[in-house]
C-alpha cells in the first residue's frame, strides 16, 4: 500500500503547479528510459545490520549492500497495479508511475535540471489502454518515492511511499490509485 500522499500542507498551490509540471516533464522520459542496469543503488543509512538484518541496514560509511536474490535469483520484484479516475472508476491509459532512485525526494526531482532527471529514476512504466501498469526490476530492501500522473490529471507524489521487502513474492500487486481530472 503506498505509505502517504506527500507534502500538501504550507506548500499548497506551488507544490500542486510543481507536481503538474512533473507530470508532463516525466511523460517526456518515458521514452527515453534510464539505462540504470549494473549502477548500484544508494545504501540505506542510520540501521544497524546487527540489530535490523532483515532491513538490509550497513553502518554508516560502509559500501552500499548488494540486492538479496529472491526465489527466482534476480533479486528484483515487479510491481503490477492499476490507475483509475477518480469519478468513472475506469482506467487510465498512457499514465505514468515513476519510482525514484531511493533517498531522492518528489520535490528534489522536480527542482532537478533536465539533464539530471534520468538518473534520478530507479524504475517507470506506463499504464495500457485499461489502466494496468507493470513496473519491472524493482531491487528489493529499498524504499522508493513514487510519482504518478497522466494528462488531464492531477498528479500524485508518494514520499518514500513504497517499499521493496526482503520476502516480497516475485510480483506485487498494488491497491488502485485513483487520480482527479483537473477539470
Amino acid at each position: 500500500m503506498w505509505a502517504g500522499a506527500g507534502i500538501v500542507g504550507c506548500f499548497g498551490m506551488i507544490f500542486i503547479l510543481v507536481v503538474i509540471v512533473l507530470g508532463f516533464v516525466a511523460l517526456s522520459y518515458l521514452n527515453q528510459g534510464p539505462d540504470l542496469e549494473g549502477q548500484p543503488l544508494p545504501q540505506p543509512t542510520g540501521v544497524d545490520p546487527q540489530e535490523f538484518p532483515e532491513a538490509g541496514g550497513a553502518p554508516p560509511g560502509a559500501p552500499a549492500p548488494s540486492p538479496v536474490p529472491d526465489a527466482t535469483g534476480t533479486g528484483t520484484l515487479a510491481i503490477e497495479g492499476s490507475i483509475l479516475d477518480a469519478r468513472s472508476q475506469r482506467g487510465i491509459p498512457d499514465a505514468l508511475i515513476v519510482l525514484l532512485v531511493p533517498g531522492v525526494r518528489p520535490l528534489e526531482f522536480v527542482q532537478a535540471a533536465d539533464y539530471e532527471k534520468d538518473a534520478l529514476v530507479a524504475s517507470q512504466a506506463q499504464t495500457d489502454t485499461r489502466g494496468s501498469y507493470r513496473v519491472e526490476g524493482v531491487a528489493r530492501g529499498y524504499t522508493y518515492s513514487v510519482l504518478i500522473g497522466a494528462e488531464g490529471y492531477m498528479p500524485m507524489a508518494f514520499e518514500d511511499g513504497f517499499i521493496a521487502e526482503m520476502e516480497d513474492p516475485p510480483v506485487r500487486r498494488m491497491q488502485p490509485v485513483h487520480l482527479k481530472r483537473t477539470d
